[in-house]
């Protein structure tokens, strides 16, 4: 797995992106399933989860434990099985504020694109790229813990469709 916090995209600098990789023995199907489907999702990403994976379809999660909370995001595109764009719309049961008021930073709605790579062998790459965090010295350990939860989740996916894969 590679995490490379670069900017990129073409984003405006008020932001900082995530931008990870990982590679996965499974094909660019499976994968795609577990960044859609509620059934795949909670297997990595949430404890609960109801999924509408279709442009326009909203996701919703929720996570248990120590830090419970909520999330919603809107499908913005899904092309089948290459690359998904998820709109953050909520996180805490609360709006996503884009004037750069709330605890990110946002400048703008933060988005997740996944993109899916064939490499053969049975392998294919996850690429994500993760905007939202702005640039403010103030929100530099929030995009540290970004890219640390990022990392622990990416694992987490690995491990669920390998798994799933060899069974």
């Amino acid at each position: 797995m590679y995490l490379l916090p670069k900017q990129s995209y073409g984003k405006p600098v008020v932001s900082r992106a995530v931008n990870a990789w990982v590679d996965i023995q499974a094909p660019a199907e499976t994968v795609f399933r577990f960044l859609t489907e509620d059934e795949f999702l909670v297997t990595w990403w949430s404890t609960r989860c109801v999924s509408d994976p279709r442009p326009g379809g909203i996701v919703t999660f929720e996570w248990d434990g120590e830090n419970a909370m909520t999330g919603e995001a809107l499908y913005r595109e899904l092309e089948w099985p290459r690359r998904v764009v998820l709109q953050w719309t909520s996180a805490q049961g609360e709006p996503v504020v884009s004037d750069g008021s709330d605890q990110r930073g946002m400048r703008w709605l933060p988005l997740n694109i996944y993109e899916i790579w064939p490499l053969g062998d049975g392998f294919c790459r996850l690429e994500l790229h993760d905007y939202g965090v702005a640039t403010d010295a103030k929100y530099t350990a929030l995009y540290e813990a970004t890219c640390e939860g990022w990392y622990q989740s990416l694992t987490r996916l690995k491990k669920a469709v390998e798994k799933r894969t060899r069974v």
